[in-house]
């Protein structure tokens, strides 16, 4: 319980070794087991505050203390609801019910054992979720030595005793734990940063921990013992998950099945020390209390609801699995009921069943809501593919004519649908919609219709267009979804993407399409100053209105342009050329645009073109000497000026 940090001992003490002696005790005595098997004294002898003490092992309330309270100099003791002498049947005159502050110390003398029954220094105790933790005690002066050759078992069961610990203390909700300390919450395996462990617990022998923080309303930093209780811990496993369907169908409902089981988990029998003592004190093989753990079912990553299990408060679809103590095994199998999810992408759907953990099916959160109750959790999770038999029902084409029209005269068009799977569907819908220029609907509808398997059917629609402009003509099949679909998923499109097609329509004065290149004329190297021909290619296409189109021609070099014009007539072609002179060293960018006048543009994004032109620096060749050099060669003179 809660206590102010005391400095008031002087201790020196000397460990007579770690051998043990056997003592002349019965064969079933209980220390004798503890202590042969562990490899602890049954005996510390040493220096109290000047005195030389031994101090003989005992159990004191099944945990191992070495010598009594009476050897602890200045030891308090306190009225409390126990009494020490008489659960230990040793008087040291503090009869009735009294509780000594410390019962004496721990096996390798660093420490004092307190007292878990020695009422609280303060007057009012504060939530583990709301202590100031100190961690790593041990470098503040508060711990002697660090927590060394703890196992993970040992500390699972250390960790499970602080869960509860709350409601030990009167702190009954689940809010009030250490897992929800701001020090703790998300990696409650951090405990071992605050936490000095005074005593192992081991089979048949409880241990204790210490922790400190501070207290501004007390004025300091104090400390709580927590002892702990041996616990066989449980092991929750997902024994495996069955579908019940080798593939699944969009609109068909499936009972899967699954079977969860928990019993003790038997990895501290690793521990060749920890399962000699399990042996030797005859514990049996069983869950020490009841759990409650996490338990969901998630079908593509999305939980789905179970019956007969109790739903976990605040969280959606995850529900208790509990076991009660005294467990040795418990199996038990279930069924939910799913379907294919609506939207699914790919041809496969993914179901997996999860219990006790937070990372692949349940959400980090349960552990603000369950305690944490196992030390390893490798099968906690069990997952299975399913195929997905998705219909496969494609728009293979929009037909309409005439090819272009006015404002004011109908347009017929043909929708062609095609089932791409080997089976029927009854009742498919086909949805229709024609778009004005700026995007509003100016018309819509839907046809329903069966499809066999491999059938292609054509159906009709017409609209009338009202105003100039290209009209967008979209059309989508789309079985598995609610029909017809809303807007945003029309646009968009959805799975598995062929369902849709979108066509444009003119309706008004015909558009051409006009397209543009740009190229230089020449080769070699450019340098400054010189004159760059630069060549335009311009075409039509064999559209539009008849006669000629008169078109616009710039060039654009960053700096001016330049602006030519040209009429082409349907499917004609024809150079523009450009000079510009070239400036000083560097790379330059010139863009054409070809642009027809009074008449729309087709397709506007190939009516411009553009190339880059290096222009590079002149050779200056190194300054020449004026001297001259003389080759006397076979009697001549050669003479080279260099």
């Amino acid at each position: 319980m809660l206590k102010k940090v005391y400095f008031v001992l002087t201790l020196t003490l000397l460990l007579t070794g770690f051998s043990f002696c056997p003592a002349q005790a019965e064969e079933g005595d209980k220390l004798q087991h503890l202590l042969e098997i562990t490899g602890l004294p049954s005996e510390l002898s040493g220096v109290v505050n000047g005195s030389q003490v031994s101090l003989r092992a005992r159990l004191d309330r099944d945990m191992l203390v070495y010598g009594l309270p009476s050897d602890v100099p200045n030891n308090d003791w306190k009225t409390a609801p126990t009494s020490w002498e008489r659960d230990n049947g040793i008087s040291l005159g503090h009869p009735g019910n009294q509780e000594p502050r410390y019962l004496g110390y721990t096996w390798n003398g660093e420490d004092l054992f307190a007292s878990d029954y020695f009422p609280d220094d303060a007057a009012n105790q504060v939530s583990p979720a709301h202590r100031a933790m100190i961690e790593w005690p041990w470098d503040r002066g508060l711990a002697k030595g660090y927590n060394e050759g703890i196992s993970n078992y040992s500390w699972g069961v250390i960790i499970k005793a602080l869960q509860t610990y709350h409601k030990r203390i009167g702190f009954e909700g689940d809010e009030n734990s250490f897992t929800n300390n701001p020090a703790f919450y998300g990696d409650f395996e951090s405990v071992k940063d605050y936490f000095k462990v005074l005593a192992d617990p081991r089979p048949g022998m409880a241990g204790a921990v210490r922790h400190w923080h501070n207290r501004a309303d007390l004025g300091g930093v104090w400390y709580d013992t927590i002892f702990v209780r041996w616990d066989i811990l449980p092991n929750f496993t997902v024994e495996s998950i069955d579908p019940g369907t080798d593939k699944a169908r969009p609109g068909e409902t499936y009972t899967g099945r699954v079977v969860i089981k928990a019993r003790p988990d038997a990895s501290f029998m690793s521990d060749p020390v920890t399962g000699r003592l399990f042996d030797a004190m005859g514990i049996k093989m069983e869950l020490s209390q009841d759990y409650a753990v996490p338990l969901g079912v998630a079908v593509n990553g999305r939980l789905i609801p179970l019956q007969n299990f109790r739903p976990v408060a605040g969280l959606d679809n995850v529900f208790q699995y509990s076991v009660p103590a005294g467990t040795v095994e418990n199996k038990q199998e279930f069924t939910f009921q799913w379907s294919l999810p609506e939207g699914l992408a790919g041809d496969k759907v993914s179901l997996a069943a999860g219990v006790n953990e937070s990372v692949k099916v349940l959400p980090q959160g349960v552990w603000r809501y369950m305690d944490w109750s196992e030390i390893t959790n490798t099968d906690n999770v069990k997952a299975v593919e399913v195929p997905a038999d998705l219909p496969n029902l494609r728009v293979t084409g929009i037909a309409l004519t005439p090819d272009s029209g006015l404002p004011g005269r109908p347009v017929s068009g043909l929708v062609t649908v095609r089932n791409d799977t080997g089976r029927s569907f009854g009742a498919t819908k086909t949805v229709w919609k024609a778009r004005r220029p700026d995007g509003t609907v100016l018309d819509e509808g839907t046809t329903t219709t069966d499809l066999g398997p491999e059938e292609s059917k054509q159906l009709p629609f017409d609209f009338t267009p009202d105003v100039e402009g290209t009209y967008a003509v979209a059309a989508m099949i789309n079985p598995g979804h609610d029909n017809p679909p809303d807007e945003i998923n029309y646009l968009r499109g959805d799975w598995p993407g062929d369902n849709r097609m979108e066509v444009p329509y003119r309706a008004g004065q015909a558009c051409t399409d006009v397209s543009v290149t740009l190229a230089r004329k020449g080769y070699g190297d450019i340098y400054p100053g010189y004159a760059v021909n630069l060549a335009a290619a311009v075409s039509r296409a064999d559209d539009g209105p008849d006669g000629p189109v008169d078109i616009t021609v710039r060039l654009f070099d960053g700096r001016e342009s330049y602006t030519r014009k040209m009429a082409l007539a349907k499917g004609g072609t024809e150079q523009v050329m450009f000079t510009v002179e070239s400036g000083d060293p560097g790379s330059y960018a010139y863009t054409v645009t070809a642009m027809p006048t009074g008449v729309e543009d087709c397709s506007p994004g190939n009516n411009s073109a553009g190339c880059t032109i290096d222009v590079v620096k002149p050779y200056q060749p190194e300054p020449a000497d004026s001297g001259i050099e003389t080759d006397i060669t076979g009697g001549g003179g050669l003479y080279r000026q260099w």
